[in-house]
């Protein structure tokens, strides 16, 4: 038997999980406005710019770190585009929060073996 030619197609399945890209453009937002908090606070103190690289470079890590696991938190679920923005808010601080804390614990272990020797 021949399908007939005024079928309609086959139903495809639909891909849940929100783009990589998404993501990518949520947490952006935010490394966005940490660059613009920087540059806003650089002119307002006139400290100069010798710092803007490392936090471009630091906003940067933040940015990939949360991109992913913002993406690897809603591989199962969709969501709007404009939901990821306040969505990575607390994932950017928790990133932010942990690398924070495991620096600071190896440059106080550092320390704390150099003043042993």
């Amino acid at each position: 038997m021949q399908p007939s030619p005024f079928a309609p197609p086959p139903m495809q399945q639909v891909r849940k999980g929100t783009p990589f890209l998404h993501c990518a453009a949520g947490a952006s937002i935010w490394y966005a406005a940490l660059i613009a908090a920087f540059v806003a606070i650089t002119l307002k103190t006139q400290s100069g710019w010798g710092n803007l690289v490392p936090a471009l470079l630091i906003g940067g890590v933040f940015w990939v770190i949360t991109t992913t696991v913002t993406w690897l938190v809603l591989m199962k679920v969709r969501v709007q585009q404009w939901v990821l923005i306040p969505l990575t808010l607390p994932i950017y601080l928790a990133v932010w929060f942990v690398l924070y804390v495991i620096v600071g614990g190896l440059s106080n272990l550092y320390m704390m073996l150099l003043s042993r020797y």
